[in-house]
């Protein structure tokens, strides 16, 4: 990350081999339909993959 110059990134992951990435992460997201763990690792639960739970959170988060 710091050799492209970026310095936060926001993950999003709904499995186990996704909590690594969520380790070195500030914000990590996981969707309600994650398993339990991955939630329990992850910033915030944000809504179900099938509903675009990342595409709304992003639309909030960024979109004015």
């Amino acid at each position: 990350k710091m050799a492209l110059g970026i310095t936060r990134v926001i993950c999003f992951g709904d499995i186990d081999n996704d909590l690594s990435m969520f380790a070195g992460e500030v914000e990590s997201y996981a969707p309600s339909n994650a398993k339990e763990e991955v939630k329990a690792g992850a910033t915030a639960v944000i809504g179900h993959h099938v509903v675009d739970g990342i595409s709304e959170f992003l639309r909030r988060r960024f979109v004015r």
